[in-house]
């Protein structure tokens, strides 16, 4: 499922956010292809309006939300382990 931040929405539509929601669209659909044919054990998602197109210049803002978002992940797969294994499954 998308991820989405709130509050990040731009309104209105033009040429540039059509192609962007163009690309993005066959990004998702070859990312789910790839994803079946070879599972991941573990999906770390980072939310699709977390920075636009052009914007390079919050590559170090993407860093640490990715750094942030893996962590998050990583603590929940290790408290659902941890339980697993504590319960005997």
């Amino acid at each position: 499922m998308e991820q989405k931040l709130p509050g990040k929405e731009e309104p209105g539509l033009n040429y540039t956010k059509i192609f962007r929601k163009t690309i993005d669209a066959m990004q998702h659909a070859i990312t789910r292809y790839k994803m079946a044919g070879y599972q991941p054990d573990v999906v770390i998602e980072i939310p699709s309006n977390a920075c636009g197109f052009y914007e390079f210049h919050k590559a170090y803002e993407m860093i640490e939300i990715g750094k942030k978002i893996a962590k998050e992940t990583l603590e929940n797969l290790k408290y659902l382990t941890q339980n697993l294994n504590s319960e005997g499954g």
